[in-house]
C-alpha cells in the first residue's frame, strides 16, 4: 500500500471579467479620433486556489486493487464568472470544491475475462462519474449523474 500527501497552491492573475477602460485611438478607414471610457472585456481578475490531496493505493494482487482519494481545496476570486466580479475582495468562486471523496475499486474474478469496476464520489455540489467496462471492451464516455447535495453511489458491473 502507498500513501501519498500533496499539497499545492496557485495564484490566478488575469482572467476574463467585465469592466470600464480607456481608449485613445484613430480610426484607420475615417481618420476620425476616439477618445474615452468603454465597458467590455478585460484581463483583471485575481484568485487563488490551495488545498491537498490525500491518497491511499494498494497496487493490483489478490485480485483486487482500490484507490481512496480526498481532496480539500479552497479556491477564491474577484468573480465567479466574467460578469460578476467584485474589486479587489476574494470570495468562493463557482468551481469551489472544499471536500471531495473518491474511491476505486478494481476487482478481477477469477476465470473470467471480465474486469468489475465499480466506482464512487461525492462532493457537497456534484455527482459522481460511473463506469464500468470488460477488458475487451473501449473505455467508456464519461456521464456525470444529475447534481445534489451529498450525492454517493455506487455502480459495479
Amino acid at each position: 500500500m502507498v500513501f501519498d500527501l500533496v499539497g499545492f497552491y496557485r495564484d490566478v492573475d488575469g482572467n476574463l471579467a467585465q469592466g470600464e477602460f480607456f481608449r485613445d485611438y484613430v480610426e484607420w478607414r475615417t481618420g476620425r479620433h476616439i477618445r474615452g471610457m468603454a465597458s467590455g472585456y478585460v484581463n483583471q481578475d485575481k484568485g487563488n486556489i490551495k488545498g491537498m490531496d490525500l491518497t491511499l493505493k494498494k497496487r493490483f494482487s489478490n485480485n483486487y486493487s482500490f484507490n481512496v482519494i480526498y481532496t480539500l481545496q479552497f479556491s477564491r476570486s474577484t468573480g465567479s464568472s466574467y460578469l460578476n466580479s467584485t474589486g479587489d475582495e476574494l470570495r468562493p468562486n463557482d468551481g469551489d470544491r472544499a471536500h471531495k471523496f473518491t474511491t476505486y475499486l478494481n476487482y478481477v474474478v477469477p476465470k473470467t475475462p471480465r474486469a468489475m469496476t465499480c466506482s464512487t464520489g461525492s462532493s457537497p455540489t456534484s455527482a459522481p462519474i460511473l463506469s464500468s467496462r470488460s477488458r475487451a471492451d473501449p473505455p467508456p464516455a464519461s456521464s456525470a449523474a444529475a447534481a445534489g447535495a451529498g450525492i454517493t453511489t455506487w455502480t459495479c458491473a
